[in-house]
């Protein structure tokens, strides 16, 4: 976990940040027992950030709400750096395949673009990422706020069968309100 410890400006409202989530489940393990994921608990004196303070999660305006993991792929088109037509599943057994995914440019150079067949030869890629998504949470202007930001594996027992990480960049100050949440670039 980092916590950071923030003094909003005295006009800002809202903040804005860039995240790209990358995770080395992609594809075996979509929707499987093993889910490492990324949450982003906000402690502010503004009542306009979700009730559970978790502004690291996807409204997709039709009443899904996604959490930033790898399931992303099944669902919500937002696990978009992925090799396009992987099915999901060891050796590509799933019988489905994630169609958000536009190739693989963001992994190349990094541990999720290396050459891994996983689980017995059935894909090529070690992992994939969302790509550039926009993280946004409200503030009081002024305040000392809290940004507490987790990566964890869920389902591994500590293992670190597949690690995630995510990159922060992009940091802006609002002087309007915003929704809170994650959106696509």
């Amino acid at each position: 976990m980092l916590e950071l410890t923030i003094r909003a400006p005295t006009n800002a409202q809202s903040f804005s940040v860039d995240i790209d989530f990358f995770n080395a489940e992609y594809p075996e393990w979509v929707c499987g027992v093993y889910q490492d994921m990324f949450v982003a608990l906000i402690e502010s004196g503004s009542d306009q950030n979700p009730v559970d303070s978790n502004i690291a999660i996807y409204d997709d305006g039709m009443g899904g709400q996604f959490p930033i993991g790898v399931n992303l792929a099944r669902d919500s088109g937002l696990f978009r750096q992925c090799a396009p037509g992987s099915p999901f599943g060891c050796q590509g057994s799933g019988s489905q395949a994630s169609m958000s995914c536009q190739g693989v440019e963001q992994l190349i150079g990094t541990p999720y673009g290396a050459n891994d067949p996983g689980c017995g030869g059935g894909h090529t890629y070690s992992g994939g990422a969302t790509g550039w998504l926009t993280m946004t949470g409200n503030v009081a202007p002024g305040e000392v706020f809290k940004l507490q930001l987790f990566v964890f594996d869920a389902g591994e027992n500590g293992s670190g069968l597949a690690d995630a990480l995510v990159l922060i960049d992009n940091w802006q100050w609002k002087v309007e309100a915003s929704a809170p949440g994650v959106e696509p670039q």
